[in-house]
């Protein structure tokens, strides 16, 4: 956990990011393609790639349609097999955070 402007963030991937990830690693291997080459396909660099591969960082929409384009599948194949279970808790956990805060605010 760091400190960010007074509020507390959490260093860890969200769960989704990391299954898009995974995704994207998966298709990207299966095409024969390096990190190097795909990010050059969607203009950014091999090093993002590898961020979004481990779920460091996030794909924007725009980035994930244009990445889905290049390898020939819809967006949606990279939520296929998303295990729900898993991601419900980070959200439920998300909004009690935040009601959390609010109050905190209020008092």
């Amino acid at each position: 956990m760091v400190f960010d402007t007074g509020k507390l963030v959490s260093l860890k991937s969200n769960p989704i990011d990391v299954h898009v990830g995974q995704r994207l690693r998966s298709l990207r291997l299966d095409k024969g393609l390096t990190q190097e080459e795909l990010g050059a396909s969607v203009a950014v660099s091999y090093q993002q790639i590898q961020k979004y591969e481990t779920g460091m960082n996030r794909i924007s929409a725009s980035r994930l349609y244009l990445l889905a384009r290049h390898l020939g599948v819809g967006p949606a194949y990279f939520f296929e097999d998303l295990d729900e279970a898993s991601v419900a808790e980070p959200a439920a956990s998300s909004a009690r955070n935040a009601q959390g805060a609010r109050a905190a605010d209020r008092a």
